[in-house]
């Protein structure tokens, strides 16, 4: 990750670790000046450890949201944890993304920053058009999904056209496409 070694308990969050020269709060001040806010990816391991120092933080750099990555979902420990960090983000202004298992439970008509959230066998899957079609019909019938649309890769099973039209169908308040 741009903070370190992600899996590691060591990474520091608050620092730019693999690339010195990358200063978050100048491009968050650029990205400003052009109408654009911007997101970071932290992972569930940096968030437990340090969330009350990262929320502060992020806001004075400039940041407008977190992607949360790694988050573990399906007890009350972690849903207790994942809830009490949204509410958190929200008493910063800052938008947030749940990457991975979790879905929507109507928790963000209570913290509207919670924008979107994965809960979906998405791009990085590879599934084919028929996984596809399904989806507005069953998972997106509970709310907005990040899918990560995987628009380039060779690996996708269907066209560019096909990808182009999902961010249309698929509703989401943040779309990200991966462009490789």
């Amino acid at each position: 990750g741009w903070y370190g070694p992600e899996m590691k308990m060591s990474s520091d969050a608050t620092t730019v670790s693999p690339d010195k020269d990358l200063d978050i709060p100048a491009l968050c001040q650029y990205a400003e000046s052009k109408g654009i806010g911007l997101m970071v990816y932290v992972n569930q391991r940096a968030l437990v450890q340090q969330l009350d120092t990262l929320l502060p933080l992020y806001k004075k750099w400039g940041l407008k949201g977190i992607k949360f990555g790694f988050v573990q979902i399906g007890n009350q420990r972690w849903s207790t944890w994942l809830h009490d960090a949204v509410r958190k983000c929200g008493e910063y202004g800052l938008m947030v993304d749940i990457h991975d298992e979790y879905r929507p439970t109507g928790f963000s008509r209570t913290y509207p920053n919670l924008m979107t959230q994965e809960g979906i066998g998405g791009n990085e899957e590879m599934p084919d058009a028929l996984h596809n079609t399904i989806l507005p019909y069953t998972r997106f019938l509970a709310g907005a999904a990040d899918y990560t649309l995987c628009y380039f890769n060779g690996r996708v099973k269907n066209t560019k056209a096909h990808q182009l039209a999902m961010a249309a169908v698929y509703y989401s308040p943040l779309q990200f496409y991966v462009l490789v």
